[in-house]
């Protein structure tokens, strides 16, 4: 008897020793969560731990002035002179974060990008543009589209046809946003008007769903103008205009949200007679009570919140402007009027107020997220294409008898710059192409026209050759010297 039992617990422990034997063989053959290391734009708006950490891993190894300048888009190309030097300045020094391209020749932009991807040392710059399928011809200065107004789209077919040509346009320059679609009513001919899918609800929200999602297989759409441009007075380019009462588009912007939009752009658009969303005579932009509570927790979107351009008078005079759209949850600043001035406002706000640091950070690590998610960090060639470094040349000299001043860029074959007849202080734009050290490089006036070329050589540190009036071709000797 005594036998049996002992065989009996022989056994029963036999029996529990190869249970645990099997399940710890078991633990060992499960395998190991995979890792995610490379990521696209449609992880961007997900709860993502591997893109989480790729994010504070990035974020950990920033300045708080590189923290700073991720908030900060400056602009080229919407000012009445060439401010492309003060941008690369800004590029160089690390005060932005990005550029919105405006008003320039197609080649003249795609060499510019380059050149200010290659001067830049600094977190990937963000370009970006209006792209609406009304403007991108007059941004451009080309014929991309065969539209004048986005009012001309009927069908989702046109819509996605447009879209596919604008997106393609604007990769191949080197902009990964684009500020598109509109999303407001048609109802405002101050500035809304044409540029609207027209004043039925359900066809913007069919038609914008079609353009977000075909420009969104590449890069960043941006829905505007929250919380609706469309049923208020006037142009807040020209002044503070007012929603009177209910928001009446706001279920616009919540179907483009739905519709997993990445980015949206919200107008200086102040909010009154409605009491849960007064803005108190202050735009929507600068309004903690719309960015924060109405979009981001309302709304539940989790995506980039672009401003409106801060050149705009509807904003640009009133104080620390771009501090309370910070404070409001804007995560990109767009054009402040000063953007050296205004970083260094920021950065000494950042350094003394916890809070307003905290937003910051948080907005940083979202403008890194987006970046992460395009690729830039992934495929820096993508944002950086030439391995060639940018290469400045100033000379003075004269042209005929005409005393001038030349800068050039040169970054691979590629040439831009300006000159100044220095007695009269008239300035043109350069842009042409180098090969050996022979240059030929076309001039352009205000209008963007060519109105002379410059045909020579740069040899110990002297550039001369022909210049030719290209109306009258007229030819006169130019010989300018390194300085």
């Amino acid at each position: 008897m005594k036998i049996r039992i002992g065989f009996a617990i022989f056994l029963s422990l036999f029996f529990l020793l190869s249970c645990e034997t099997g399940q710890k063989n078991d633990q060992k053959e499960t395998p190991p969560e995979p890792v995610q290391t490379k990521f696209t734009l449609k992880d961007f708006l997900t709860s993502n731990k591997f893109l989480d950490k790729k994010v504070d891993s990035i974020f950990k190894t920033l300045s708080s002035k590189q923290k700073v300048s991720q908030l900060i888009i400056a602009s080229v190309g919407d000012k009445k002179t060439d401010n492309f030097k003060q941008v690369e300045k800004l590029v160089k020094n690390k005060i932005i974060g990005g550029v919105a391209m405006f008003r320039d020749a197609k080649d003249t932009i795609k060499r510019r990008i380059k050149i200010l991807n290659n001067e830049n040392t600094n977190i990937p710059l963000l370009f970006s543009i209006d792209g609406e399928p009304g403007l991108i011809n007059r941004r451009l200065k080309s014929n991309i589209v065969s539209i004048k107004n986005t009012s001309d789209l009927k069908t989702t077919t046109q819509v996605k046809n447009i879209a596919e040509k604008i997106t393609n346009t604007l990769v191949d320059i080197g902009i990964y946003q684009n500020y598109a679609p509109v999303y407001d009513l048609s109802y405002n001919k101050a500035i809304i008007n044409k540029r609207s899918f027209g004043n039925k609800p359900e066809t913007i929200k069919k038609l914008g769903k079609a353009f977000i999602n075909e420009t969104q297989k590449k890069i960043v759409a941006t829905v505007k103008h929250f919380p609706g441009h469309g049923n208020v007075k006037g142009d807040s380019h020209k002044q503070l205009v007012y929603i009177d009462g209910k928001l009446k588009e706001r279920e616009l912007f919540q179907s483009a949200i739905d519709d997993g939009v990445y980015a949206v752009m919200v107008g200086h658009i102040a909010i009154k007679n409605n009491k849960k969303y007064n803005t108190n005579g202050l735009p929507a932009t600068l309004s903690k009570n719309i960015v924060t509570d109405l979009l981001k927790n309302e709304m539940k979107f989790k995506g980039l919140v672009v401003t409106d351009a801060f050149t705009m008078k509807a904003v640009n005079d009133i104080p620390n402007a771009g501090i309370k759209a910070i404070e409001a949850g804007c995560d990109q600043i767009l054009m402040p009027e000063n953007p050296e001035t205004f970083f260094n406002s920021v950065l000494k706000k950042y350094k003394t107020d916890k809070q307003f640091a905290k937003t910051v950070d948080n907005a940083t690590k979202k403008n890194i997220r987006l970046k992460i998610c395009l690729g830039f960090f992934d495929h820096p060639k993508k944002q950086k294409k030439s391995q060639s470094k940018a290469k400045t040349y100033t000379f003075k000299g004269h042209v005929d008898k005409y005393p001038v001043k030349m800068t050039l860029h040169i970054v691979g074959n590629s040439v831009t710059g300006s000159y100044t007849y220095t007695n009269n202080n008239i300035t043109l734009r350069l842009g042409g192409s180098i090969k050996a050290n022979r240059l030929v490089l076309f001039e352009r006036n205000k209008a963007n026209q060519k109105t002379g070329k410059f045909i020579g050589k740069m040899e110990n540190n002297t550039f001369s050759g022909v210049w030719q009036n290209l109306k009258t071709k007229k030819q006169l000797n130019f010989s300018l010297k390194s300085s």
